[in-house]
């Protein structure tokens, strides 16, 4: 009996585990055909996927994270690269660099409405290929709850929405406030990404 639930189990975990193995397959898929539409669109501006990533990033974090070291850790690169990549965005007139007040030998990085307009064409050309809204909603739910699960795991930076956060602190009267920095908050900042974004169902 005891090798008989063994058995049972380890066919459970195999179907979980071949279950996952296909859902991260098709994600990879996806993620491939996606950046070859991407490829086909920038080549005429000599453009690459990861610049496309940037612009994107750069159009939702907030002012706390529009700087080349949180750029660099959202995506995985290396400082090299991401400078690199963020040097050939400035030249070709989609990122301003903006010394930051507090202390002029760091830099925020903005987006110029050249950039802006390329966005808002590749939303507007990506919309009309994929899924209905509903679908989309759903999708986006099911990879955000694998990434947060993957992120934690990893102990990677999560750079969840403002809202979201551990820190956030709704003072009521429409005064939100960042508990970690004490800053007022704006309502459109509190709808942005943040590099120190903490989950609240995992803050310590």
């Amino acid at each position: 009996m005891k090798d008989q639930r063994l058995s049972s189990r380890y066919r459970y975990d195999t179907i979980i585990s071949m279950g996952l193995a296909n859902l991260l397959n098709l994600i990879e898929r996806i993620g491939n055909l996606l950046r070859s539409e991407e490829r086909k669109l920038l080549k005429p501006l000599e453009l690459l996927p990861i610049h496309l990533h940037i612009l994107y990033y750069l159009s939702i974090c907030n002012k706390y994270s529009n700087n080349p070291a949180a750029l660099t850790k959202y995506l995985g690169n290396t400082k090299g690269t991401t400078s690199q990549s963020v040097n050939v965005l400035e030249e070709k007139g989609y990122v301003l660099k903006k010394k930051t007040q507090g202390d002029k030998r760091l830099v925020n990085l903005h987006l110029t409405e050249k950039a802006l307009a390329l966005l808002e064409r590749v939303s507007s050309e990506s919309s009309q290929k994929i899924l209905d809204e509903k679908d989309i909603e759903v999708a986006e739910d099911v990879l955000r709850n694998i990434l947060r699960s993957i992120q934690v795991s990893n102990r990677n930076r999560t750079f969840g929405i403002c809202m979201t956060c551990d820190f956030f602190i709704d003072e009521g009267g429409g005064s939100l406030r960042c508990g970690l920095t004490r800053e007022k908050l704006l309502e459109y900042e509190t709808e942005q990404i943040c590099q120190e974004h903490e989950p609240v169902s995992y803050a310590v």
